[in-house]
C-alpha cells in the first residue's frame, strides 16, 4: 500500500521491487490498483491485475485500468 501515489508511480515502485528480487534469483508478479473509495473494490482490482500479470508469463507488473 503506497499512500498518495498515482498508479504509474506505484507500477514503477513495484517494478523496482521485482528487479531487486530478480538479483536474488526470485521472480514475482505484482498487481497494482488505485484506491477509489471502496476497500473491497481496491483489493478485487489489485487481485485481477495480479492474475493478469501471472497470465502474461509471470514476473510482471500490471496496473488495473479501473473498469
Amino acid at each position: 500500500i503506497l499512500p498518495r501515489t498515482e498508479g504509474k508511480e506505484a507500477v514503477q515502485v513495484a517494478d523496482r521491487l521485482r528487479e531487486g528480487l530478480k538479483t536474488l534469483g526470485i521472480t514475482a508478479s505484482f498487481g497494482v490498483a488505485v484506491y477509489g473509495g471502496d476497500p473491497r473494490d481496491l483489493f478485487q482490482r489489485a487481485d485481477r491485475a495480479l492474475y493478469q500479470a501471472k497470465g502474461s508469463g509471470k514476473n510482471q507488473v500490471r496496473l488495473d485500468s479501473g473498469s
